[in-house]
């Protein structure tokens, strides 16, 4: 596996990706260190292959400083979202640039048949990309949860509860002989939005996630602020389960979508183009709630930015996020809100996404 590393080569490799093309000198201003330093870290990255010289910067007088930029194929990380209809996977690239996506559907309450058909996808992968996938450094593991505090486990929803009797962080881990983190899905998509984006280290950002129920994470001065008890951002009390709320599963019982099934999200794309005028009605409800869920928020918290995504389907999600926009701007005319944002990447791939950047940020970007 690929060794990144003392905290300080670390950190300028993450300066070297939020910055890049960049150069020693430049590098030198922005962490502080001596020139010799850094002409010291970044030789020692560029031998070992994780920077790669990306030119010269033109100077009129001097000699021209060279640019540097990571290595985006010198390692790859890989992203898993387990939900109850389908398993997704992602294996992103150094920069965190999706290299392969793929997904199975079927209904995985049982954890022996979802971990049995991960393993055949992922044998499916090694055949395939032998060398992308001797060059993982880890998988980040994302579905909807929260964490109990005294014991560490995880707590599901009631149509996972099977899952909770089983390691399945540690039989992934013990499969790719390689770590694995597990993270809500809210989370993760923050963390992918942050380093997807090159985000500042002082970015501060509230990802509001759309799954089958509303989530959230927060990611704030470099890291995701998970609260006391791991469980910041479940923005998603703010909806009683009884009443309408901004969710996929939501927008399944609208449309009579009641059960769960392998093709009840391709049903969905359909029955959303067929039926415009429910569709109208959930988006005005929709957006009303957001605009509750954004004021709260930007009262408790009041970040920088607020990201809109999830796992509504790409238009959808669009709509929805220009709809609440508009509210949102006759609502708070006096009233300065942070920005609100639609998230780089959305729809069904969305988690697996974030959880593909999970390992970059616990190896590298931390």
């Amino acid at each position: 596996m690929v060794d990144f590393g003392s905290k300080t080569q670390r950190t300028i490799f993450s300066l070297i990706h939020s910055s890049a093309p960049v150069t020693r000198a430049e590098l030198a201003e922005l962490s502080g260190l001596t020139p010799p330093a850094i002409t010291t870290i970044t030789k020692k990255m560029l031998d070992e292959g994780l920077l790669v010289v990306l030119g010269r910067q033109k100077s009129a007088r001097g000699q021209p400083g060279i640019e540097l930029g990571i290595n985006h194929q010198a390692a790859y990380s890989l992203g898993i979202n387990i939900e109850l209809e389908k398993i997704s996977i992602e294996i992103v690239d150094l920069g965190g640039s999706a290299f392969f996506s793929r997904s199975i559907s079927g209904i995985y309450n049982c954890p022996e048949k979802g971990l049995s058909e991960l393993f055949s996808l992922l044998e499916m992968v090694k055949i395939s990309y032998p060398e992308q996938f001797s060059a993982l450094i880890g998988a980040g593991i994302t579905t909807s949860c929260n964490f109990n505090q005294s014991s560490g486990q995880l707590r599901l929803p009631p149509y996972f509860k099977e899952w909770e009797s089983v390691d399945f962080q540690e039989q992934i881990s013990e499969y790719l002989q390689l770590p694995a983190w597990v993270e809500n899905d809210g989370t993760a998509a923050a963390l992918g939005e942050h380093i997807r984006n090159c985000k500042s280290k002082q970015a501060n950002l509230f990802y509001l996630y759309l799954g089958y129920g509303v989530g959230g994470g927060h990611f704030y001065n470099d890291t995701s602020y998970r609260g006391y008890r791991g469980n910041a951002g479940r923005i998603g009390r703010l909806f009683p389960h009884n009443k309408s709320r901004p969710s996929l599963n939501d927008l399944y019982q609208k449309l009579g979508l009641h059960e769960p099934s392998p093709h009840r999200y391709q049903a969905l794309e359909v029955l959303v183009e067929k039926h415009q005028e429910i569709i109208s009605h959930w988006l005005n409800d929709a957006s009303e709630d957001l605009v509750n869920a954004i004021q709260t928020i930007h009262a408790l918290i009041d970040p920088e930015e607020i990201v809109l995504g999830g796992l509504l389907p790409a238009a959808l999600l669009n709509e929805l996020y220009l709809l609440t926009v508009n509210k949102l701007n006759e609502h708070e005319e006096d009233v300065l809100m942070p920005t609100v944002s639609l998230a780089t990447v959305s729809g069904d791939q969305a988690a697996a996404t974030g959880a593909a950047l999970i390992p970059l940020y616990k190896s590298v970007y931390q």
